[in-house]
């Protein structure tokens, strides 16, 4: 792992699985329960499929599928029905329990023949840590799909998961509503939907969430870190994708004196988070690609500190697009490898009281990061990296961190 702030002081991960619901509102069998619908929402608990996992993921070359038997504990249910129905006019279909570990991306976007985006995430300081929910829905006006995952390894309650899950839609809602206004005012020619060329669409977002806990078993923070993946061009010898992370980091809080509970959250500050994105392949030399894909640019790339961030991406024969996110004050540090990633350590120096955070009244605040980096291709799917560490604060002034994530994804480009 490069040089990351990182934090092994008293660090405990007590992540989460499932407390299930007693009454189901839905149920055909015992492969599919659907336990709770709202107007936008159907929340449904999957059963354990025996045998060992037969998930294929995608290679360059290769879309992957999902377990077969898996798959059919799925779509071969009538309440799988309604969930594919509910699916088609808009509502976000969530899907709980993955104690068998067959839960994927690839499962989600097969079930419901949707294709799009395919992550795979790891925790390296945590092996029990992996997806407990996943939820699907279709992009509003397009054919693609966004796919958001709560992650963990012990208990949290159902509505906890639903909660995060809808945190992230209205992240991702806000997300595209920018990417459309960019489009208009900066001359991007493609929309989400058209394909001059080559497979897929040309707009995907997906999204991940969890927790951190102190040494009691409280929470200090929640992070949610996303990708908006934009194919910007494409003709037959090459494309250009730009890729926007944002994270959404929530930490608990305290007064002068006294402890409060807000909004699940046991105290605690944001102290560091590191994070890169690139065309690397995870674990292996960080100058060794996929195969088709070379970073042409990234942003920010001073190091300083920050009120303002402005992120400009450029290069690959194609207008240059930029954003801008609120920095905090906070010293970022350029820690990039130009052609392979973008990296940066972010260090936090707290007003006071978790000043940063507090609103006036007293509520815990999120703090949002948006890098980005822009990155072409040449053959096959397009595949991308990401990596991740937050660091909290708590209470009792020790660090506890997320623990270092990887993500690695892939879509169809070529």
């Amino acid at each position: 792992m490069r040089g990351h702030l990182k934090s092994t002081i008293g660090c405990s991960l007590v992540m989460a699985a499932v407390l299930i619901p007693s009454a189901a509102v839905y149920a055909d069998s015992p492969g599919l329960v659907i336990n709770d619908q709202t107007a936008t929402m159907d929340v449904a608990v999957r059963s354990n499929v025996p045998g060992s996992n037969q998930t294929v993921f995608p290679t360059k070359t290769n879309p992957g599928s999902a377990d077969p038997s898996a798959l059919e504990s799925l779509r071969g249910t009538a309440s799988f029905g309604k969930l594919k129905q509910d699916f088609q006019a808009g509502k976000v279909i969530t899907i709980v329990g993955n104690d068998d570990g067959k839960l994927s991306d690839m499962l989600l976007r097969q079930a419901f023949d949707a294709p799009g985006p395919v992550f795979e995430t790891v925790n390296k300081d945590n092996p029990n840590f992996h997806p407990i929910a996943e939820a699907i829905v279709r992009v509003p006006g397009s054919t693609s799909s966004m796919i958001f995952r709560v992650f963990g390894d012990k208990s949290l309650p159902v509505s906890d998961i639903t909660a995060t899950i809808q945190e992230q839609y209205t992240q991702a809602l806000a997300s595209l509503q920018q990417y459309q206004k960019t489009q208009k005012t900066q001359g991007a020619k493609l929309g989400p939907d058209s394909t001059p060329s080559g497979s897929g669409n040309n707009y995907y977002y997906s999204s991940s969430a969890a927790y951190v806990y102190d040494s009691r078993g409280y929470k200090v923070g929640k992070y949610i870190w996303g990708y908006q993946l934009t194919r910007e061009y494409h003709d037959s010898s090459y494309s250009v994708w730009d890729i926007k992370r944002l994270d959404q980091i929530t930490p608990g809080y305290v007064l002068a004196g006294s402890f409060n509970y807000v909004n699940g959250y046991d105290g605690g500050e944001v102290s560091a988070t590191w994070e890169s994105i690139g065309v690397h392949l995870p674990g292996a030399d960080q100058n060794t690609t996929y195969g088709g894909e070379q970073l042409i640019s990234f942003s920010p790339t001073q190091t300083q500190n920050y009120s303002s961030v402005t992120v400009s991406l450029v290069g690959g024969g194609i207008d240059a697009i930029s954003w801008t996110y609120q920095g905090h004050g906070a010293l970022i540090t350029n820690d990039s490898n130009a052609g392979v990633y973008g990296a940066w350590n972010t260090g936090f120096q707290p007003l006071g009281n978790f000043g940063y955070w507090q609103s006036t009244d007293g509520a815990a605040q999120a703090q949002y990061y948006e890098p980005g980096v822009r990155a072409q291709n040449t053959f096959g799917r397009f595949y991308g990296s990401g990596d991740f560490v937050v660091t909290f604060c708590g209470l009792d002034a020790t660090n506890y961190s997320s623990g270092d994530i990887g993500d690695s994804f892939n879509v169809a480009d070529f």
